[in-house]
């Protein structure tokens, strides 16, 4: 009996995944989005948490007590965050992934974001579609309203998808 009860005992704690407490009873915490990038890294969006990053056995946190909602790639390696009320973030490789907001004048719900081959970002939000252009950060914005004179007939747009061929 006493040999049977040693080897029931408790695991060490596991160093692969150091922020176990962002899970730990919290009823309000929830995975939002999850992207693996070009170089094999894994990001994880935490809702009212922020973003981790996965990267050669270390783990690393961005946008700390944001809403992260949509995470994309583009064509230079750049990360782009859609968040739940911060707005647009993108990560550059080239600036050890410091967050750069882009303004999306004013919009800061960014529900979904798709990139195409060509290099340009599409973010949802709630007044329309963000166009950016990854090499620029250029910033178009396609909006919309209900009294069906802008382009869309709602300001509040969830989703955008680009099919196999590379169109909108």
């Amino acid at each position: 009996f006493f040999f049977f009860f040693l080897m029931i005992r408790r695991p060490p704690r596991s160093t692969l995944f150091p922020y176990t407490t962002l899970f730990r009873s919290n009823k309000d915490t929830s995975v939002t989005a999850t992207y693996i990038d070009s170089s094999g890294r894994f990001w994880i969006g935490v809702y009212r948490k922020g973003v981790l990053c996965h990267d050669n056995g270390k783990w690393r946190l961005f946008l700390e007590n944001s809403s992260p909602y949509s995470i994309v790639e583009d064509m230079y390696g750049n990360i782009y965050i859609g968040t739940l009320g911060n707005g647009l973030y993108c990560l550059s490789p080239d600036a050890d992934y410091t967050p750069a907001e882009i303004d999306l004048v004013g919009r800061k719900y960014v529900p979904h974001l798709s990139c195409n081959r060509g290099g340009t970002i599409y973010a949802t939000t709630s007044a329309g579609l963000g166009i950016i252009d990854a090499a620029t950060k250029k910033v178009e914005i396609l909006d919309g309203n209900r009294r069906q004179t802008q382009r869309f007939n709602t300001p509040d747009l969830q989703s955008v998808f680009i099919d196999s061929r590379g169109l909108l």
